[in-house]
């Protein structure tokens, strides 16, 4: 039995076919049948990390000016319907909304050819929920037809060393500032399933 989904992304794929003046059947190539079918994204790569001034004391309700507090992650984004993996990362020193909010938004960078067609690929990240939102629009150029999918994971982070806390209380902050990193996943391979799919010509 059919998905709705994939109910859908056939009607847009007749639609598409129509319109060029020739069968639909004919249309139907593999990257076409594999979006139609796509359930999922595989997060490649994932890597995430936060920097803390050590003189704060494990205190990160402040900005720190010279970048100490400072947090990245990055990915790279697979999508079993199209021959590329978009490569995604983002670095915050936001630390009020413990780096990412999971508002802002951030672009992923895709091969030239394939944004020459319009395909994209954003993300979101809330690192207080661990969740990663993902949103992903492409074309199967040679079958005119196109999908876009959101969908998300909570992932489960597993950090290491924090910040000292306060019952050790830091050096006085004469001293230059430095990074104590807590590496919170790394080189991490993690499915995202995709909670809505839809097609367009």
């Amino acid at each position: 039995m059919h998905s709705p989904i994939a109910a859908a992304a056939a009607l847009v794929l007749c639609a598409a076919g129509l319109a060029a003046g020739r069968p639909a059947a004919q249309a139907i190539g593999p990257c076409t049948t594999l979006s139609q079918s796509a359930t999922k994204w595989d997060v490649v790569d994932l890597g995430l990390s936060a920097s803390y001034d050590s003189n704060s004391g494990g205190d990160t309700s402040e900005s720190s000016d010279d970048g100490a507090n400072a947090a990245s992650i990055s990915f790279q984004l697979a999508n079993a319907a199209v021959a590329y993996r978009a490569n995604c990362s983002a670095q915050s020193t936001d630390v009020a909304s413990d780096f990412f909010d999971g508002k802002q938004e951030y672009s992923c960078s895709v091969p030239a050819d394939a944004k020459g067609l319009g395909d994209k690929a954003t993300f979101t990240f809330s690192r207080r929920t661990g969740r990663l939102s993902i949103k992903q629009m492409w074309r199967c150029a040679k079958d005119l037809s196109g999908f876009k999918a959101e969908g998300g994971v909570a992932l489960n982070l597993t950090c290491g060393d924090a910040p000292a806390s306060r019952a050790n209380p830091p050096p006085v902050r004469t001293q230059a500032p430095t990074a104590v990193k807590a590496p919170c996943h790394r080189n991490s391979t993690v499915s995202v399933p995709m909670e809505s799919l839809g097609g367009f010509a």
